[in-house]
């Protein structure tokens, strides 16, 4: 099933974030093995190797989340933003890898809805 990566959390941000980083393979998942976005020590390393920039929204739209950007090259050369949202820094930081990898939305298995 497909998925916005921004709605993404709990045990499914934590699949996606196994899945780029190349520990998955077809849909095997055991939810007590990975933490990326709520154990700082397995969603740190990441956010640090990826050069991930999380920010405290303190007005606008997304005022009282924390926001996560990463800088990509896009198609033409250009340096744009993908960012992502959420309630913590962690989980805004692994929508945000998770969206740079994957794109905007992903697939899923099912049995993890």
């Amino acid at each position: 099933m497909r998925i916005k990566v921004s709605e993404a959390q709990g045990p499914v941000l934590d699949w996606l974030v196994a899945k780029c980083e190349g520990y998955l393979c077809d849909y095997q998942y055991n939810g007590s093995l990975v933490a990326y976005s709520s154990d700082w020590a397995q969603g740190g390393p990441i956010l640090e190797r990826e050069h991930l920039q999380p920010s405290f929204q303190e007005h606008g739209k997304y005022k009282g989340l924390w926001a996560c950007n990463k800088w990509v090259k896009d198609r033409s050369g250009a340096t744009v933003a993908i960012s992502q949202y959420g309630p913590t820094t962690l989980i805004a930081a692994m929508r945000c890898h998770v969206a740079s990898e994957l794109g905007d939305e992903a697939e899923v298995p099912e049995e993890l809805l």
